[in-house]
């Protein structure tokens, strides 16, 4: 999940979000053709790409398409799901602009909420992922 690939779609993610590690542990097992590689933004020693920010990839989803393209929020998704096997058929949603834009609205409503979500996940971590470990 270290780096970034020229060949690959690369979609960088906030590792320190439980909720959003859920997520891209659900994408990497759909992605059977392995491509998408996966950039863990609140790693330590990440270092940005140009134009972009650290806080600024941790606000919101992001994704760099094999051009060398970024997306973000809603036609990040759409950009990762169509990579994903059993997902590529919603993917194709995205080429309409009023579900894109649907998809957006939805997705910045979710950034809102997305702290009182994550709260739940964060806590059931703390209590028994890590007594797993242990």
């Amino acid at each position: 999940m270290k780096g970034f690939s020229m060949a690959k779609v690369n979609v960088f993610f906030d590792g320190g979000c439980p909720l959003c590690k859920r997520e891209v542990n659900l994408y990497s097992k759909l992605d059977k053709d392995n491509e998408i590689c996966w950039v863990n933004v609140a790693e330590e020693e990440f270092s940005a790409p140009e134009n972009y920010t650290k806080n600024i990839l941790l606000s919101r989803f992001h994704a760099r398409d094999i051009d060398g393209q970024y997306y973000s929020g809603a036609k990040a998704f759409f950009l990762v799901w169509s990579k994903l096997r059993g997902w590529k058929t919603f993917a194709k949603l995205g080429r309409f602009k009023l579900v894109v834009w649907i998809a957006e609205y939805l997705y910045k409503f979710f950034l809102i909420v997305r702290p009182f979500i994550q709260a739940p996940f964060a806590l059931y971590d703390r209590l028994f992922v890590k007594l797993k470990r242990d």
